[in-house]
């Protein structure tokens, strides 16, 4: 961070676990009156919990959707703090011009730009980028699932033990030299 007296701004891009972990723990050390302002910019307004998402997608025992999307609380928007619904679709770097361009068209200062944007999933847990859009992707997965004969998941971490719990119909787990049926 520069040493002038200039207004200050962390930008994070990215509102998964990592960014929302790195905003709260600046947030705490800044406290809420800090000159420094802590921007989160997320496509989505809601985090969503992934360890969950493969157990919401199989089954819906325990309606785990109203959970699993984890919207925002006011509290990220007050003093020094911000979300911005957005993303991000590049970056200007130019001296003392420094900013991102948001898909709205906005531009937001950053005197230190973070990056957390996770990763690209493939198959169910690549939820569709549209606002209103992750309903409608659950049930379709859900659908395909009910109507699967058998299926197959590589890895016997929690995501795959979780998807165990509650199924209808076979299921495989391959760690290692391990094969596990349920």
């Amino acid at each position: 961070m520069t040493s002038s007296n200039s207004p200050q701004t962390v930008v994070i891009v990215g509102g998964g676990c990592a960014g929302i972990l790195t905003r709260n723990t600046l947030a705490a050390k800044l406290g809420l009156t800090s000159s420094i302002k802590i921007v989160l910019i997320t496509p989505r307004p809601y985090h969503n919990h992934l360890p969950g998402t493969l157990r919401m997608l199989v089954s819906n025992e325990g309606h785990l959707e109203e959970r699993n999307f984890m919207y925002f609380p006011e509290e990220f928007n007050a003093g020094n703090k911000e979300v911005i619904i957005a993303k991000v679709v590049s970056i200007v770097d130019e001296g003392n011009n420094r900013h991102v361009v948001l898909d709205n068209g906005e531009t937001v200062a950053y005197t230190v730009l973070l990056f957390t944007p996770g990763s690209v999933w493939e198959g169910p847990v690549a939820f569709p980028q549209e606002k209103d859009g992750d309903l409608d992707w659950v049930k379709t997965w859900r659908d395909r699932f009910e109507k699967a004969n058998e299926i197959v998941l590589v890895g016997g971490g929690s995501v795959s033990i979780g998807t165990c719990h509650a199924n209808a119909f076979d299921l495989n787990i391959v760690d290692g030299d391990c094969r596990a049926r349920w």
